[in-house]
């Protein structure tokens, strides 16, 4: 996991400050770049072999999403399993805007709680991040699924499990049904796509809105450190022949007049082979399971679509690397039960993706993260 995960992230030297050394991360939301800055860090302090105190500063007081606590507990985990350091952290997020529930009760924010002075809790970090055991609480579900012969049999265990978590948080039985359908099929994804284990996470909680109002949000994120990047295999198998779908190589030549254009000032983001595979990856029929070739990812991006359709606002997205694809609901409405356009005329195989759909983050993650941000006025089970 050490390389998978630093493979795209540059170093930046630490300093020591008195007889600590001091990582201060500014900014006032807790995001990519934060998380960008905070593993640059820790790189340079486990490449470097530093086994000292380490003192972590983070000034953010809002959080972006559950996905940047998900990373946030994998440079902590690898911080601690690599190095000696003794480690403290100060965060003191906000309690507005779904802040505080992100954190509240995760592995990294019991370590904060529990982990001051820089006395050593190194053990019980590394086990509670590398056990299949589940450590939940009752707003939160975070799973280990380890990708062996027995994952599948591991992934339907999940998936009930998550069941009877969100029955006890929300009061809507069809949407419970679709999200752990949702939760299911995104575990599979993962294993599937990487070969690497996963990690699920969920999060339900309350929140403010940018209008104070009062909001319940469902956050799900589901992630792998892998050296297989989301789209690789698909593009790998295709360049080789063992993708048996004819629309494929022709989307592929449409699609191609377009590689190298910009496509999004804003992020500087030029659309490319990567991103058209990501695409691909939803299409009917293109998959990077060899002996499947008559399935894909429409069913799921249907699910996904259904949700969407409950909520009064929502947040989704796949990151692998630096590259992200955004899930819109306008953008993917499934056509003809085949193609999936992720843009205004739902067209795959003529049309590349709108800009809204594409975006490009501040931190390269060596792997892949499905998040799922769902905020509505759902009923909580809070009685």
């Amino acid at each position: 996991m050490l390389e998978n995960f630093f493979k795209y992230i540059d170093e930046k030297e630490v300093k020591k400050n008195g007889n600590f050394y001091k990582i201060k991360i500014k900014g006032d939301s807790l995001g990519g770049q934060a998380m960008n800055d905070l593993a640059m860090s820790v790189k340079y302090i486990i490449y470097h072999e530093i086994n000292e105190k380490i003192r972590i500063e983070i000034e953010a007081k809002i959080i972006s999403d559950l996905a940047t606590i998900v990373v946030f507990e994998y440079i902590i985990y690898l911080l601690l399993k690599y190095s000696n350091c003794s480690v403290y952290i100060r965060f003191r997020p906000s309690i507005l805007k779904y802040t505080q529930s992100f954190i509240d009760g995760s592995i990294v924010g019991d370590f904060i709680n529990s982990n001051q002075s820089f006395i050593l809790k190194r053990k019980d970090y590394i086990h509670n991040f590398e056990s299949e055991a589940p450590y939940t609480n009752l707003h939160r579900y975070r799973k280990l699924i380890k990708n062996d012969k027995d994952v599948n049999k591991k992934i339907n265990k999940v998936s009930t499990d998550a069941y009877n978590f969100l029955q006890n948080q929300l009061n809507d039985e069809v949407y419970i049904e679709d999200c752990v359908e949702v939760i299911g099929e995104l575990c599979s994804n993962a294993t599937e796509h990487t070969k690497e284990d996963c990690i699920l996470t969920i999060e339900c909680g309350y929140g403010l809105n940018e209008k104070k109002q009062k909001k319940n949000i469902l956050s799900i994120v589901v992630s792998n450190v892998s050296e297989n990047l989301f789209y690789q295999n698909i593009l790998h198998a295709n360049k080789q022949g063992k993708i048996k779908v004819e629309y494929l190589d022709e989307a592929k030549q449409n699609h191609g007049h377009h590689f190298g254009e910009i496509v999004s000032d804003e992020y500087s983001i030029r659309y490319d082979e990567e991103y058209f595979y990501m695409v691909s990856a939803f299409q009917k029929g293109v998959s990077s399971r060899l002996d499947q070739s008559d399935t894909g990812g429409t069913g799921l991006l249907k699910i996904i679509y259904n949700i969407l359709g409950k909520t009064d606002d929502n947040f989704c997205y796949i990151l692998t690397s630096n590259k992200v694809l955004f899930l819109i609901e306008e953008f993917i409405q499934p056509k003809d039960k085949t193609f999936i356009g992720f843009n205004e005329e739902n067209d795959y195989l003529s049309a590349i993706p709108a800009k809204k759909s594409l975006g490009k983050s501040s931190m390269s993650f060596g792997g892949t993260i499905f998040s799922l941000n769902l905020i509505s006025d759902k009923e909580k089970n809070d009685e």
